[in-house]
């Protein structure tokens, strides 16, 4: 399976969203990173068949989504930004009414909403209200109906989004776990929640993809181009006018700042090994000093 973005663009107005895109993507985990007003939300629109392009096109095995109907939706999973839900209906409710929509017999809508709440820890919940649920139990939920169909291709916009450093932790490995056979794009502008589980990273910026590659090779790019050095504060926040700083440490009455330097390192730097969330500020960051 392989789904082919052949110059895909579209606009609003005199805004550019998404930027003449070539991308080829296969069953794994892509995140697809980039702050927000990247592009990232409608490329994943676009992705999923729920606006059109002004240009160009989305092919899964060389054949137009547009044209594909239901023989797409049926692969599809979708989560996005704000799940829509009745504030009346339990979780379990919820789930059959959504595999109901989707197609599912009683029967299998009541066997995958079983196995779906268990995975996503809210089993023991499912005959309370949504409207009773915290945002990350609502997330929670989304997760779960976008996987009732079982879908090849699932796409996540800003999943994590409301979630506690343990629900995060516990989204990735459900999500590492899924990836074996199908095509994951998990849209964020948070670093952590794709580092250890992507196969492939995409960055957007202004709506062109800026970078495309595995983890690894994203980061060599920056070999040679992180350090870290230690100023007077005064001096520290001259840094931040004039640099690309990834972190800012009190070190006594002094800061450690950790750099980006794609024109070579000031005096005083140490050279550091980069890692994603350098390649990041490299990528996406501040135009000015990039």
């Amino acid at each position: 399976m392989k789904l082919t973005i052949t110059d895909l663009t579209k606009k609003f107005g005199h805004k550019t969203a998404v930027n003449h895109v070539d991308l080829e993507l296969t069953p794994g985990i892509i995140g697809l990173l980039g702050p927000n007003g990247a592009g990232k939300t409608t490329m994943i629109r676009l992705l999923c068949d729920l606006i059109q392009p002004d240009s160009g096109a989305v092919l899964l095995d060389g054949e137009n989504i547009r044209f594909m109907g239901e023989d797409y939706r049926d692969i599809l999973g979708y989560l996005p930004q704000k799940v829509g839900y009745y504030p009346w209906f339990t979780a379990e409710k919820y789930l059959m009414y959504i595999a109901a929509l989707k197609g599912l017999s009683t029967e299998e809508a009541a066997a995958k909403t079983k196995d779906l709440l268990e995975q996503v820890g809210l089993y023991s919940e499912r005959k309370k209200r949504l409207g009773a649920f915290s945002g990350g139990m609502l997330q929670r939920v989304g997760i779960a109906q976008a996987l009732l169909n079982d879908p090849k291709i699932l796409i996540l916009d800003e999943p994590t989004a409301g979630l506690d450093p343990q629900e995060r932790i516990r989204f990735r490995t459900m999500i590492a776990g899924l990836a074996r056979d199908r095509l994951v794009i998990l849209s964020t502008h948070i670093v952590t929640d794709v580092e250890h589980i992507a196969t492939q990273v995409v960055m957007l910026r202004s709506g062109k993809v800026v970078a495309h590659d595995t983890i690894g090779h994203i980061r060599n790019t920056l070999t040679g181009k992180v350090c870290t050095l230690t100023v007077s504060a005064e001096e520290a926040e001259q840094y931040r006018q004039t640099h690309l700083v990834a972190n800012m440490q009190p070190v006594g009455e002094k800061i450690m700042l950790r750099l980006v330097c794609p024109n070579g390192f000031p005096d005083g730097a140490v050279p550091v090994e980069p890692d994603l969330e350098d390649a990041y500020l490299a990528y996406c960051g501040r135009e000015d000093v990039c």
